[in-house]
């Protein structure tokens, strides 16, 4: 799979435009990570220290205490998107697409998505976030296993702006989708959950992500375009032979062929 965390931070240095947009919310953001820390610093830190190592030997106890502590900052900043920042990020995302030349799609927003902090996939991302802690107490393999259980629902929920508002699709086609290019999303979204489990850094990368996320779907919208001309072209014969395995095969065959057939028609 192509690298789209690292395409995202790329692109996003490179153009001023996305800059412009996201300099002050990272700012704000930012302050909201110092102000989470030194919280989290007496009331979290410290405590997790004091009790695995008693459980444990001290120099274990330690570095898994800031692993947790790590992690529950995470969270938090997530929750943070989801709530503050997710009118900025899904600016970022539109302006992404605009850029690759997709400004018709971003048009097309049909407005069906609710608010972050009501998204289903948002609230399940959270929750398993949280059940799920337990894991990064088995040193270093129990968080890539963390990394890899959230990674698949991170990558769903930052491209929920996509799949809802801009392609209007339901949350059965959705599924369908993320069940079919289920280790694209794996990867992704571990990718993308350690930068953003870097102190202070984090909040930078939840900009740069998004963009990642919108490179990746600009790829897609691209390769939609490109297969809608070649059967408009020489496929034109073949076009009733194939219609029924292209259905039972693709992720969005009928509706991404109808969006982008009616966009040439019109």
């Amino acid at each position: 799979m192509t690298p789209y965390v690292l395409q995202g931070l790329y692109y996003f240095l490179r153009h001023k435009v996305l800059w412009k947009t996201s300099l002050c919310p990272i700012l704000w953001a930012l302050l909201f990570a110092i102000a989470t820390f030194c919280i989290l610093l007496p009331i979290a830190f410290i405590p997790q220290v004091i009790a695995l190592s008693t459980v444990m030997t001290p120099w274990l106890g330690v570095p898994l205490a800031l692993v947790l502590a790590l992690i529950e900052m995470l969270i938090i900043i997530m929750l943070f998107s989801a709530i503050v920042l997710l009118p900025i990020t899904d600016k970022l995302f539109d302006q992404v697409l605009t850029l690759r030349g997709h400004a018709e799609l971003v048009e097309a927003d049909n407005g069906m998505a609710c608010c972050g902090c009501c998204s289903v996939v948002g609230i399940v991302h959270l929750f398993v976030s949280i059940i799920t802690l337990p894991l990064n107490l088995i040193p270093v393999v129990g968080t890539v296993l963390w990394l890899f259980v959230n990674g698949r629902l991170y990558t769903w929920d930052t491209f929920s702006h996509y799949h809802y508002e801009l392609k209007g699709r339901s949350f059965k086609m959705q599924r369908k989708f993320v069940s079919d290019n289920a280790m694209a999303h794996h990867i992704f979204g571990m990718q993308a959950m350690a930068l953003e489990m870097i102190p202070f850094a984090n909040v930078f990368f939840v900009f740069t992500n998004t963009v990642g996320a919108a490179l990746w779907a600009a790829d897609m919208e691209d390769r939609l375009l490109q297969n809608v001309e070649y059967d408009s072209g020489n496929n034109k014969a073949n076009d009733n032979k194939n219609s029924t395995t292209n259905t039972e095969t693709e992720s969005y065959p009928t509706e991404e062929t109808n969006l982008t057939k009616a966009k040439y028609t019109a």
